[in-house]
């Protein structure tokens, strides 16, 4: 699962807002490219149209130039041609803006549900339903006419397990244990947040997805994990992501490692060459 999603619309021109919002390095279409099967979508509404945001404030917020009717279309082709992937979409942080002031509202409202289902994309707001479901009955209700999965959710159906404190690369681990420890055999839908909580600029470690990576495979710590949520899916989302069960192919992973570079240099320098699998992408 990426992190606060849709940042990665933030212009690389766009100074503050980067240093202040951008978790991602690329749009929603690239990040599935590169492993994601799941977004944290925070939608706001604002001049008669749903788009992205970050931040919920009137002086400290940014909203993107895109709009989640323009962006859904890309996101449900993408399925249609990776029909085993199932793919879920978090919507949270629901909010209205004014000229001034942000009003929060429920995700759950027709305003914001609409878009989803003129597409086609089932949004599921009823969270016993979401506890109960089964990955058959996902991929039931998940289906598209095209063949794909894609499923939208409540965030509120989704224990965050949000911990402003963990500031630190050092305090993501055993944040990661003990939030792992109180979840497994809870019956909730989670999210473990591997990252650095952002203070007032956001917090990037390349290193981090790393180790994130090799807790998947060389220990039990995630067993058992829902929604693992990092930022920059560039620097090592591949690995994370089909160490999770995920299908990358060659062709989306070249499409994963040629934008990443593009748009994120510093993550093209943390790839692990060393761990390639035949085609000479991360394993």
């Amino acid at each position: 699962m990426t992190h606060d999603s849709a940042t990665g619309f933030i212009s690389g021109y766009d100074l503050f807002d980067h240093a202040f919002g951008q978790a991602q390095a690329v749009g929603l279409k690239e990040q599935l490219d590169c492993g994601a099967r799941s977004f944290d979508l925070r939608l706001v509404k604002t001049s008669g149209e749903i788009h992205f945001h970050h931040g919920e404030t009137a002086i400290l917020n940014w909203v993107s130039s895109q709009t989640l009717s323009g962006e859904l279309p890309g996101l449900v082709e993408w399925a249609g041609e990776h029909p085993s992937q199932f793919v879920v979409l978090v919507v949270g942080h629901c909010a209205e803006k004014g000229w001034i002031e942000y009003s929060s509202k429920p995700c759950s409202d027709e305003e914001f549900v609409k878009p989803f289902t003129a597409q086609g994309v089932a949004f599921e707001t009823k969270c016993d339903k979401l506890r109960n479901m089964t990955l058959a009955q996902a991929m039931k209700a998940s289906a598209l006419r095209n063949g794909g999965h894609l499923l939208a959710i409540d965030l509120d159906c989704v224990e965050t397990n949000w911990k402003s404190d963990v500031t630190s690369a050092e305090q993501v681990q055993p944040y990661v244990a003990e939030t792992m420890k109180q979840m497994q055999g809870s019956g909730k839908l989670f999210q473990i947040q591997a990252l650095m909580q952002q203070k007032f600029l956001i917090q990037r470690s390349y290193q981090l997805n790393k180790e994130v990576a090799s807790w998947i495979t060389d220990t039990h710590l995630l067993d058992g994990v829902n929604f693992l949520e990092i930022n920059t899916i560039c620097a090592y989302g591949m690995a994370i992501s089909r160490s999770l069960g995920a299908t990358v192919s060659s062709t989306d992973a070249d499409s994963c490692m040629q934008i990443c570079k593009k748009k994120c240099p510093a993550c093209d320098k943390e790839q692990p060459r060393e761990r390639q699998d035949a085609g000479g992408w991360l394993i």
